[in-house]
């Protein structure tokens, strides 16, 4: 089933395209269960996600950019944006370094690592 909003859309493309694009908008519905919905994403929190929020805070509170950081740390900025899409492979004295470079008390980066 085609929707409202889809159909208004279609209306607006020049006629050569959308004779195309209305034969495969129903398509793309109906594989997502019908009614134009996409499926539903569940969410789940990491145990680490503490750890960079802390860390990435930090670093917002005082203007510091990935490559900045990065260089801080002593890693590459492709390093740190996986560190911060899996917070778990952060080394000890990266964050060691993240600690004193950013002003982290010691007690907060304790509290944001799980045992």
């Amino acid at each position: 089933m085609v929707g409202k909003w889809e159909m208004e859309a279609a209306a607006k493309i020049p006629k050569k395209v959308s004779g195309a694009i209305r034969r495969d908008s129903g398509r793309a519905a109906e594989s997502h269960g019908g009614g134009g919905k996409m499926p539903r994403v569940k969410l789940q929190q990491s145990k680490y996600d503490k750890l960079a929020a802390l860390i990435w805070g930090y670093a917002a509170s005082k203007e510091v950019g990935t490559v900045e950081l990065a260089k801080m740390i002593g890693v590459t900025p492709k390093t740190l944006s996986a560190r911060k899409k899996s917070p778990e492979t952060f080394k000890l004295d990266e964050l060691s370094r993240a600690m004193h470079k950013l002003g982290i008390p010691v007690d907060d980066l304790r509290a944001a690592i799980p045992y």
